[in-house]
Order: C-alpha cells, then sequence, then structure tokens
C-alpha cells in the first residue's frame, strides 16, 4: 500500500513539474515560433525536458534512496536480531515506478508538444 502511494507521489509530482514548465515557458514558446522556430524543434525542446527531468530524479533518487537505506541498516543493526546481512532492493517496486514514471513524462510532453504546436498569433493574443 505504502509502495503504492510512492508511485502515484512520484508519477504525479513528475507530471506537475513537466506541465507546469511547460505552460511558463508557453510564451517563449510563441515568441521562438514567431522568430522562425521551426516545431520540430520547439517539441525537441519538450522532449529534451522530460528526459533531464527523468534523469534527474532517477539519479538524485537512487543516490539519495541508497544513502538512507545504508544508514538505517546500520542504525538498526545494534536493534535487530539477527541484524540485516545486506541491503534488499524491490526490484519490482522500483520497474514499477521507472515505468509509470515514464509514461506520465510522455504523455505530458506529448501534450506539451500540442501546445507549442499552436500558432504563435493565437498564443500571443491570448496572453
Amino acid at each position: 500500500m505504502e509502495l503504492s502511494l510512492a508511485v502515484a507521489l512520484g508519477t504525479a509530482a513528475t507530471g506537475l513539474v513537466l506541465a507546469l514548465g511547460i505552460a511558463e515557458r508557453r510564451r517563449t514558446f510563441a515568441v521562438l515560433a514567431a522568430l522562425g522556430a521551426r516545431a520540430r524543434a520547439l517539441a525537441a525542446l519538450v522532449w529534451s525536458e522530460a528526459a533531464l527531468v527523468i534523469m534527474a530524479g532517477l539519479v538524485l533518487g537512487t543516490t539519495t534512496g541508497g544513502a538512507v537505506a545504508f544508514v538505517v541498516v546500520r542504525i538498526l543493526t545494534g536493534v535487530l536480531d539477527p541484524p540485516p546481512q545486506t541491503l534488499t532492493w524491490p526490484t519490482g517496486y522500483l520497474v514499477a515506478s521507472l515505468v509509470a514514471t515514464i509514461c506520465t513524462a510522455a504523455a505530458v510532453a506529448a501534450i506539451g508538444t500540442r501546445v507549442v504546436r499552436r500558432p504563435a498569433t493565437a498564443t500571443l493574443r491570448g496572453l
């Protein structure tokens, strides 16, 4: 149950970060399009941001999780009988979390690509 909540929270956070980033830079994308940037180049910016967010989250999450697990095992060594011998990784949970996060980032990036492809005049007029 707790692991499901963690997957949902991480997935929602990833989607929210990407969606808010795209919404915040909507005007910038419209100005770039008005200045002659191609829709493919703007879409590449959206997809590269999604990849960057996933990679940063993967590196920071793995580093932080490994450090916290190491510290907790050290602390519990004196408390538990017998103490844990090694760290264990919930592989299924980690794979499910990664797949859910990648799917969410891809969905948000696809929606962001559609937002970026809107005519620049309509976007600038609406802002």
